[in-house]
């Protein structure tokens, strides 16, 4: 940056020394006028042909005096007041002057300070680069051995009995909203450390799903609750293929909540999840082992529903024909669960239908509170009833997962 010029300082001073070198000219003019006109009348006095116009030459003389002393009486007063304002216009450039130096003086000791803010700017930016890094490999290697360790369910019972699970749980939420943030349109590798981090972590809950104290906790838990409600907004804005890992961990996680009574309501009632689980299947691009997932999810969501209002809402965002679509599908396993949602779906409507229009109680069995059959792929839940102190409401399969 170069230093500013002072340039107003000169221009100003020589404006005043063309005034004053004009109003010299002028006097030493006017002298020379009177001068001239003197001579002139003393050649009249003496030459023989003017002395008929002495009178005359006598009042010129005295006009021409008398407009000498009123010209050098108006530049003396004018020359006064110029040369007053020169001072004072003098007085203000050197005060000027003054200022201009300070300011030139503050101007190089800001940017000294830039100079230093910068530097310290930069060493502070590497720290922060270099703490970063060291975080997120911290974070990616102390997630990956608890996560290994949660696949016991003897550690995740630990872990419940404190009271720190709560707070992990809203460290979760927040990293995986700024993670997905962060990387919009593309995960980073599965290998870089912020991957590691987050699936841990979501690894890390998806075990703790896995267990009925676990389950229980995430439903009743407000940080739980939050984290679930979460899992249904991220899933449908996943990219694919590069986060498919991470959405398999969601719908493992959500799946296991699912087992639980309580956690069954609660899923039946996101709008969200019900909604993203019908992209998932609607959408060609995802593989066949998400899709299985989502179907999966999608049973265990349809095999007790509640109440009239929760079949209608699941209807209306997971229509009929998107479920009839799938059965044309070639694998085997996946055409199972699609039929046994549909024989779910089926039974709900036949047994609402019914009560809609009868007003007598429905037989226990298949449309009943009791578990399903044996051979069916989907949960077996407990039957009504309360269930033992230490024992949650449900039974039947759940997923763990390894790194």
């Amino acid at each position: 940056m170069t230093e500013p010029e002072c340039v107003f300082i000169n221009t100003s001073k020589e404006v005043l020394w063309a005034e004053d070198d004009f109003l010299d000219e002028v006097i030493t003019t006017l002298s020379s006028v009177s001068n001239s006109l003197h001579g002139l009348c003393v050649d009249f006095t003496t030459s023989p042909a003017f002395v008929c116009l002495d009178s005359d030459l006598t009042r010129l003389q005295r006009e021409t005096e008398a407009l000498c002393r009123n010209v050098e009486f108006l530049i003396g007063s004018q020359l006064h007041d110029v040369h007053q304002a020169m001072t004072d216009i003098q007085t203000e450039l050197a005060d000027l002057h003054q200022k201009y130096g300070n300011l030139q003086h503050d101007w190089t000791s800001q940017q000294e300070n830039i100079g230093q803010m910068q530097a310290e700017l930069f060493r502070v930016r590497n720290q922060v680069q270099q703490q970063s890094q060291f975080c997120a490999s911290l974070g990616a290697v102390m997630g990956s051995l608890i996560w290994k360790a949660s696949r016991i369910p003897a550690v995740v019972d630990m872990l419940l009995s404190g009271n720190k699970v709560a707070d992990f749980l809203d460290i979760v939420n927040g990293s995986l909203i700024s993670f997905m943030e962060t990387y919009e349109t593309s995960l980073p590798n599965q290998c870089a450390e912020e991957s590691q981090f987050i699936l841990s972590m979501c690894g890390i809950v998806t075990n703790i799903a896995a267990t009925p104290a676990g389950r229980q906790f995430l439903v009743t838990n407000n940080n739980g609750r939050d984290l679930l409600e979460q899992f249904n907004r991220i899933l449908p804005v996943i990219p694919e293929p590069s986060g498919n890992y991470l959405k398999k961990l969601l719908l493992m996680a959500l799946y296991n909540t699912s087992i639980n009574n309580d956690g069954l309501k609660f899923l039946q009632q996101q709008k969200d999840l019900l909604s993203a689980l019908t992209r998932e299947l609607q959408n060609d691009t995802v593989c066949c082992e998400l899709k299985l997932m989502a179907l999966r999810l999608l049973q265990s969501l349809t095999s007790h529903i509640p109440s009239t209002t929760v079949f209608t809402d699941m209807i209306k965002h997971v229509p009929h024909d998107v479920i009839q679509q799938m059965t044309k599908c070639s694998d085997p396993e996946m055409k199972n669960v699609v039929q046994e949602i549909l024989n779910n779906i089926t039974s709900a409507q036949h047994k609402y239908q019914t009560n809609h229009c009868q007003s007598r109680p429905v037989c226990p069995g298949r449309y009943g509170k009791g578990p399903l059959s044996e051979g069916s792929a989907t949960n077996k839940r407990a039957e009504g009833g309360r269930a033992s102190s230490n024992v949650c409401p449900e039974s039947g399969r759940y997923m763990k997962t390894n790194t």
